[in-house]
């Protein structure tokens, strides 16, 4: 399975955004699935797993890449360049967030993410002109020359959706492509993607935590904390 994140935070503000504990969560369930990089990804084995990111935002660096780090996951993200450094003020329905800059996707590719191609400007390919496809899916020179290879080898259809036209030129452009819901399981350049919400389970296990207390209420404060603090969070 393809995994697609967009924002990862304190706290879930809309659908698109997963707090911290449900990220640690999700992570755990992962422990159970071989989590690789969209290049050594077989879409026959149901036992593997890509994490991929769009748009690459500043709490996807500040607060997931460190969780990956620790459980030593490897993940993609997938970047569009008119946005590097900027923030997201064309999108009136999400609450604000800022992208990274090329200088955060260095330490990005050094938390062991792979950076990959999202379009220029994340237009809507269907229904665009020849020329306009072929320019958004061209990587600009100055981002190929610093993320080299394997960097800038995938590439995510904006919107999830693609034409002809644009799976053509993805064909020739890249190694392969994800698309979301409109593609499939098996085709390489149209990879399907799983949006990852914050109730989202990749396991049937559930945590509960139970803290039984009598006439130790001074250590009271020292166990709940300890469970807050544990490795797996509770489920309830």
């Amino acid at each position: 399975m393809i995994l697609m994140y967009h924002k990862v935070d304190l706290m879930p503000v809309t659908e698109w955004w997963v707090s911290i504990d449900s990220f640690v969560r999700q992570m755990n369930d992962l422990s159970a699935y071989d989590v690789v990089y969209l290049d050594d990804y077989d879409a026959e084995n149901p036992n593997q797993a890509v994490i991929t990111f769009d748009g690459m935002y500043e709490n996807v660096l500040e607060y997931a890449a460190p969780i990956l780090a620790d459980f030593g996951y490897p993940f993609e993200v997938f970047i569009t360049s008119d946005y590097l450094g900027k923030g997201n003020e064309f999108d009136t329905v999400e609450p604000y967030a800022k992208f990274c800059s090329e200088d955060q996707l260095e330490q990005t590719v050094l938390s062991g993410g792979r950076i990959q191609w999202h379009t220029k400007s994340h237009v809507k390919l269907v229904g665009a002109p020849d020329a306009v496809i072929k320019d958004e899916l061209s990587v600009p020179a100055n981002l190929k020359q610093r993320f080299p290879s394997p960097n800038f080898k995938w590439f995510a259809y904006p919107h999830g959706t693609f034409c002809q036209k644009s799976y053509k030129y993805a064909q020739e452009m890249f190694s392969g492509a994800l698309s979301v819901e409109q593609g499939s399981a098996k085709d390489k350049f149209a990879y399907n993607r799983t949006t990852v919400m914050e109730n989202t389970r990749f396991s049937k296990a559930q945590v509960s935590v139970i803290i039984p207390n009598f006439n130790y209420g001074h250590f009271i404060t020292e166990a709940i904390d300890s469970v807050l603090n544990q490795s797996m969070p509770a489920d309830e």
